[in-house]
């Protein structure tokens, strides 16, 4: 009877129990990591688009319009990659509801996720690339975060990432049916995605050549696809050769962010066919495998636990730091300002403008909208800091064609209805048909009676896919104008409008003439009265401020605003002027005479050196018009 090597036996043992030790560890890791790991990484992007970017401002921000008319679409097929536009004009009209937007973004981050995943392990190597494969979504999640970041874009990637798998998974391996294959699909392609079809070529170019090792294929799939472009530009479709390259990648953006987060994107799996090919390489020339990086030798000694424990915690420092660096919070900001001055929510506007870090001219611009709304634009301007002097009342000309459509909202409330239009049509000339521009150009000719013309509009409005009710409300009124006389909110505005005889457009940045021309037109325009107050309030013209005081009495004003008293005593106590006939049978408090005379000691007190005494000035008169005159007040623009 052979004796048994007991030693030996306890070594096979050994052996047989750590394979089954190691087997165990990997299922248990890959449990983790599709049960716990992809769950938690992409609901927290599903809420970062919720809550922290809101897609509705995605919409708000870019205005994409969809049709349901034969010609919109025959439009897509006049130029490549027009197609791509096509579908991602309906998908962005998801964007319009948060939840709906927010869930579509983080289904085109899976996607490319599986794509990833899928790519790496046919490159050979071990799926121990799982954190790599969070890539390419973190850096999604980071275009996407960018408001004007445009999803053909991401349809376009996502469209050559699918031809590239269909053509590893489904051509078969006789090279020149492989060719054929590839080069009709890339046509396909081409006319489907434009310029973006370079990341397919490129991959499966690189693919033959590094991977395959097919070298006259791939060869042959990148010289021949730079051609296409330039065939189709000269024969095919009327765009020029640029674009014919160049059209959904990268290269059309301005915004540098944008550019090297979409440049990073595209150049993330070329690079990780590159760095396979050369690893596969160096694998064949030794015979044997390449030593270890210290990483991976590092986590090979520890524990699974711990190694399982290491990548979440490094994929999640990956998720927080690309999250807070992509983040527009001063953006977003301005957008929400101008989101609830869309909706008319005037106490949501003053309520964002008070917590935004840093407040551009649109957004002061839009919160003296909201006061004088809330009738607080004579008595609480000056607790907004006024940087902008009149510009930020009234936009001048050159900030206006930068947002025409706030401006045309602005001048119907004022009752200018020739001017509201006239921005409208700037509206569309710059940002082309979109459903807020149409709505708007056809209330303005319902208003004027332009029914023919409110009409072409309306119809317009209802092939779209968002505006229907808004189309369907305003045929209401084009049927029945009588309706428009029983509305709050257009005899409101209908009080306001001049005779129509004297409604005008205007090309000029004298925004106080323009004021008292409509004012003289329609004396009982309080919203034009309260703006060329403030308006000479902001240029400190107190002669002409106290000129126009005369008109308290016609407008129905009891007392006289706060702001108009601080102006009116510190008009008085430069001028030397103590009776005006203006104020008859109005006063001025005695509270306001004491607390001018409290600024005044304050400057005293400091001798009259503005720097020191600006503290205490701020702290107890801040919101007065006599700090704004003191040190907000802006030089001549």
């Amino acid at each position: 009877m052979k004796k048994v090597n007991s030693k030996g036996l306890k070594s096979k043992l050994k052996k047989s129990s750590g394979i089954s030790k190691r087997t165990i560890n990997a299922a248990n890791y890959q449990k983790f990591y599709y049960f716990t790991v992809m769950p938690i990484f992409f609901i927290f992007f599903y809420l970062w688009f919720y809550f922290r970017v809101d897609t509705k401002l995605i919409y708000q921000y870019q205005e994409p319009i969809f049709f349901f008319n034969p010609r919109f679409f025959q439009d897509y097929l006049l130029y490549p990659g027009g197609l791509t536009e096509y579908i991602a004009a309906f998908l962005a009209q998801l964007y319009y509801f948060p939840w709906v937007g927010a869930l579509m973004i983080t289904i085109f981050a899976g996607l490319t996720f599986f794509f990833t995943r899928w790519l790496i392990k046919e490159t050979g190597a071990k799926i121990g690339g799982d954190i790599i494969s969070f890539i390419p979504a973190l850096l999604l999640l980071a275009c996407h975060s960018q408001y004007e970041f445009l999803l053909s874009f991401t349809i376009g990637y996502l469209f050559a990432l699918l031809f590239l798998f269909l053509y590893i998974y489904l051509v078969p391996e006789n090279k020149i049916i492989r060719f054929l294959i590839y080069f009709l699909s890339s046509i396909l392609l081409y006319f489907l995605v434009g310029g973006a079809f370079f990341l397919f070529v490129l991959l499966c170019g690189f693919f033959e050549l590094l991977l395959a090792r097919r070298y006259v294929l791939g060869l042959l799939i990148i010289i021949s696809s730079v051609v296409l472009p330039y065939l189709a530009a000269s024969f095919i479709f009327l765009v020029s050769l640029r674009k014919a390259y160049v059209h959904l990648l990268p290269f059309e953006y301005v915004n540098k962010k944008i550019y090297l987060l979409h440049m990073t994107l595209y150049a993330f799996y070329p690079i990780v066919l590159i760095v396979r090919g050369i690893i596969n390489f160096r694998n064949s020339k030794k015979g044997k495998a390449v030593k270890r990086n210290l990483l991976a030798s590092f986590l090979s000694r520890v524990g699974p636990r711990l190694k399982m424990a290491l990548k979440f915690i490094f994929l999640v420092i990956l998720l927080t730091i690309t999250a807070f660096l992509s983040y527009e919070k001063v953006q977003k900001d301005q957008l929400m300002v101008d989101y609830y001055a869309r909706n008319h929510d005037w106490n949501q506007v003053l309520k964002r403008i008070k917590g935004a870090p840093r407040l551009d001219l649109e957004m002061i611009f839009q919160a003296n909208r909201a006061l004088y709304h809330l009738g607080l634009l004579s008595s609480d301007m000056f607790a907004l800091p006024q940087f902008w002097g009149t510009q930020g009342l009234l936009m001048p000309q050159d900030v206006r064609f930068k947002y025409p459509l706030q401006s045309s909202y602005f001048y119907f409330d004022l009752g200018h209805i020739n001017e509201a239009e006239h921005w409208a049509h700037e509206s569309m000339s710059i940002r082309g048909e979109t459903g807020w521009t149409l709505e708007q150009l056809a209330l303005v000719n319902i208003v004027k009676g332009e029914f023919d013309i409110a009409h072409v509009f309306i119809s317009k409005l209802n092939q779209t896919l968002l505006f229907r009710r808004k189309a369907n409300l305003l045929r209401q009124l084009w049927n029945d104008s009588t309706r428009i006389s029983s509305d709050p909110g257009m005899l409101a505005m209908r009080s306001r409008m001049p005779n129509p005889e004297h409604d005008f457009i205007y090309y000029s940045d004298y925004s106080d003439i323009v004021l008292e021309r409509i004012l003289n037109n329609n004396p009982s325009n309080r919203m034009a009265f309260e703006y060329l107050m403030a308006y000479y309030l902001l240029s400190d013209n107190l002669g002409q401020f106290a000129n126009e005081m005369a008109r308290l009495k016609d407008l129905g004003y009891t007392e006289i605003p706060r702001h108009y008293q601080e102006a009116l005593v510190l008009y008085i106590a430069l001028s030397g002027n103590r009776s005006l006939p203006s104020l008859e049978g109005y006063k001025i408090s005695a509270k306001t005479i004491a607390r001018f005379k409290n600024f005044q000691d304050i400057l005293k007190k400091f001798r009259g050196n503005k720097g020191l005494a600006y503290n205490e000035l701020y702290k107890n008169h801040g919101n007065t018009y006599w700090f704004y005159s003191i040190y907000y007040k802006p030089k001549e623009q």
